[in-house]
């Protein structure tokens, strides 16, 4: 369990390296988010996580975690899990989503700046 925020507590359970679940808990009103696979990156001020998908990375609201806001296809390199192709990933003060993964069957690095919509599609 880490504190993310003043306000939000991230529970992480580990299944097995490199995979994860986790939910975060509002420490205001104990609202608890769904499970999230793999989390990249976390925006504590707009309630947002990032994650691993097979082709790419989606980002998702806390709280109505069933439709993602983004999901960007990246040429990721082929790995076993998703999450090993991600070097880093991190939101900017715009919101949008900056990940460092690796691509290709050379597995070179790659930056790409994800723009995040403010509101679900």
């Amino acid at each position: 369990m880490r504190r993310v925020a003043d306000d939000l507590v991230e529970v992480r359970i580990s299944c097995g390296s490199p995979c994860s679940a986790s939910l975060y808990v509002s420490t205001q009103t104990g609202r608890a988010s769904e499970m999230f696979s793999d989390v990249l990156a976390v925006d504590s001020t707009r309630e947002r996580v990032a994650v691993p998908t097979p082709g790419g990375v989606a980002v998702y609201g806390l709280w109505e975690g069933a439709q993602p806001l983004t999901d960007v296809s990246l040429s990721l390199s082929p790995t076993a899990a998703p999450v090993s192709a991600f070097v880093r990933a991190a939101f900017l003060d715009d919101g949008s989503l900056r990940v460092v993964h690796l691509r290709g069957s050379e597995f070179e690095e790659a930056t790409a700046v994800v723009p995040v919509p403010s509101e679900s599609r």
